[in-house]
C-alpha cells in the first residue's frame, strides 16, 4: 500500500474525460447534499434512503443504519447502528467535489436562529479525485436507495493501494457470494466486486476480489483474467445495496438463502421468537415452539414480499432450500414436531426423535 506521504501525481484530464464513458449511469434513488453549515464540518455531503443515512467525510463514509421494527409505537425503542467505511493511507491532497448538480430536485433551505441557507444544492454523485496515486473513487445511487461506489484505476496505478478500515463492527468473515460484516445488531452482506475493462468497445469483466485482513479490505487482481495495465479499471462493488436486521426478541440462525434473476433474495432459518416479524397472510402466522421455521423473500430493493413461520411445538430446522424454474420454493429438513404441518393425505411416518420432511 502506497504511503500518505507519497504525493501522487496529477491524473491526465483526458484520460479522466475518456474514464467518464465507461461508467454506468443508474436510475437516481438518493442524491447528496452539500454542507454549507448545516450539520458538523466534518460531514462535507450526505445522502438518505429508506435504508441508512450517508455522511460523506475527509477520510471515511460514515453509515448509520435503523433496525426496522414490525411494528412501531410511541413506546418503541429504535436501535440504531453506526459504523464507517475508513479509507487508509490516502491521499492527504485528494480533491472531494461533487458531480452534477440536480437542478429539478430543487434546493434546501435552512433558517437556523439569524443563520439562513438557501439554495443548498443536490448533486447526483460524489467523487473523491486521486484518492490513491492513479485512482479516483466515484459515490452514486445503486438504483434502489443503496450507495454504490467505483474505484476509476488509470493506467500505470496498483489496485493493492486501495485499502478500507470498517470501523464500528465486530468483525468480518467471507460469505458464499462476498463477505459478511458482523454487527452488534446483525449481519450486513458486502457482495463480491464486478470489474471491467472497456477495450474496442466491448466490456470485458475483470476478476477482482476481496483481501480480508482483521477488520480491513482490499482488493486482489488477478492479472491473468485479461487484464489491460494500458486500459482503465472500474471497480464497481456495492457499498451498502440494501441491509436489513431479522428477527425478534431471541434466537434466529439463517441457514440457507439464495438470489433470483430479478435480484429478489430468498432466505431460510430457524427462530425462537414469538415475535418474529410476518407478513399478512402467511401460512403460518404464530409460533409453533420451541425451534420454529422461518422462510422470508426480500425485493431487490429491500422490501419484504413474504414472511412466515413453519413448524410445530418441537424442533424443527431446515437444511435444503430450492426454487424451481416456475418460482415455487421447496424446503428440505429435520421435524422434531409431533404436530409438524403436513399436506392433506400425506404421510407423517416414523416413530423417531425426529424425522425428515420436503
Amino acid at each position: 500500500m502506497a504511503l500518505a506521504t507519497e504525493r501522487a501525481q496529477p491524473i491526465d484530464p483526458e484520460l479522466r474525460t475518456k474514464a467518464e464513458q465507461l461508467l454506468k449511469v443508474k436510475t437516481l434513488a438518493l442524491s447528496f447534499e452539500e454542507n454549507r453549515g448545516q450539520w458538523a464540518p466534518q460531514v462535507l455531503y450526505q445522502a438518505h434512503s429508506s435504508q441508512a443515512a450517508y455522511r460523506v467525510m475527509q477520510d471515511r463514509i460514515s453509515i448509520g443504519m435503523v433496525k426496522q421494527e414490525d411494528k412501531i409505537t410511541d413506546s418503541t425503542l429504535l436501535t440504531g447502528l453506526v459504523w464507517e467505511y475508513r479509507f487508509l493511507e490516502m491521499n492527504p491532497d485528494v480533491v472531494i467535489r461533487p458531480h452534477e448538480r440536480l437542478l429539478q430536485a430543487g434546493n434546501t433551505h435552512y433558517y437556523q436562529g439569524n443563520q439562513r441557507l438557501e439554495d443548498v444544492g443536490r448533486y447526483r454523485e460524489v467523487r473523491y479525485e486521486g484518492i490513491y496515486r492513479g485512482i479516483d473513487l466515484r459515490l452514486y445511487s445503486d438504483g434502489e436507495g443503496g450507495l454504490e461506489y467505483d474505484y476509476i484505476v488509470y493506467p500505470g496505478a496498483e489496485v493493492r493501494d486501495i485499502g478500507i478500515a470498517l470501523e464500528g463492527v465486530e468483525g468480518i468473515s467471507e460469505g458464499e457470494d462476498g463477505l459478511v460484516v458482523h454487527t452488534a445488531l446483525g449481519r450486513i452482506d458486502l457482495p463480491n466486486p464486478y470489474a471491467y475493462q472497456v477495450i474496442e468497445g466491448v466490456e470485458r469483466q475483470v476478476k477482482v476480489s476481496f483481501r480480508v485482513q482483521g477488520n480491513t479490505l482490499s482488493f486482489n487482481l488477478e492479472r491473468n483474467s485479461g487484464y489491460d495495465p494500458d486500459e482503465v479499471l472500474i471497480i464497481d462493488p456495492v457499498l451498502l445495496g440494501f441491509s436489513t436486521f431479522l428477527g425478534g426478541t431471541r434466537h434466529e440462525e439463517a441457514h440457507e438463502g439464495t438470489m433470483l434473476s430479478d435480484g429478489s433474495i430468498i432466505i431460510a432459518g430457524t427462530t425462537q421468537s414469538v415475535n418474529y416479524p410476518v407478513t399478512a397472510g402467511a401460512f403460518q402466522s404464530t409460533y409453533g415452539g420451541y425451534y420454529d421455521i422461518f422462510l422470508i423473500r426480500y425485493s431487490s430493493s429491500g422490501s419484504v414480499v413474504f414472511s412466515t413461520y413453519f413448524g410445530g411445538t418441537g424442533y424443527d430446522m431446515v437444511h435444503d432450500l430450492i426454487i424451481r424454474d416456475d418460482g415455487n420454493i421447496g424446503i428440505a429438513g429435520i421435524a422434531g414436531s409431533n404436530d409438524f404441518p403436513v399436506s392433506p393425505g400425506m404421510n407423517y411416518g416414523g416413530s423417531g426423535y425426529v424425522r425428515y420432511f420436503v
